[in-house]
């Protein structure tokens, strides 16, 4: 990556075939972006924005670096929140997106939303243990893989003497 270049902002790297060298990093936008996932046809990666909208907008970005659309997911959907704390995932058809929504009511899971982001919602994993967390996903033919974890600790306590 140039120096004095926002790590947070989406930068692509590609290669003439498989082999080939890999040409220099091109940044799509000064934009600060966190998860993203392909668009199914390659020509453009979608990508959740950093900043107040974190969470709510959805932008896809043509390998060009150009706003092809953005979506408003709390304005087209139930959810107040998607795609925050855990990156984006296709399906392998690539019309269904897959991640970590927040209802209203503060319940969460993992949602799956049609049509890039315009269909209606589908809660396909709730998250109903507080004390497990989930990160990051991955989309198989028939499965949906998620790593789980869980965050446990030992309390010691000791006396100190002066």
């Amino acid at each position: 990556m140039p120096e004095g270049m926002a790590r947070s902002s989406p930068w692509i790297v590609s290669r003439d075939s498989l082999g080939g060298a890999w040409h220099q990093p091109v940044q799509l936008s000064q934009g600060r972006y966190f998860w993203g996932a392909w668009a199914p046809d390659r020509r453009a990666a979608l990508l959740v924005p950093i900043g107040a909208r974190r969470g709510m907008d959805l932008v896809a970005l043509s390998t060009a670096g150009d706003t092809l659309w953005t979506r408003d997911i709390p304005a087209m959907t139930p959810l107040q929140k998607w795609a925050y704390d855990m990156q984006i995932e296709a399906s392998l058809d690539g019309r269904t997106l897959y991640s970590r929504g927040v209802l209203e009511d503060g319940s969460e899971g993992i949602w799956a939303i049609p049509d890039f982001g315009r269909g209606e919602p589908r809660l396909v994993v709730a998250f109903d243990d507080p004390s497990a967390g989930c990160f990051y996903l991955s989309v198989g033919p028939d499965h949906l893989y998620l790593t789980v974890q869980r965050h446990e600790s030992d309390i010691w306590v000791a006396t100190l003497k002066r």
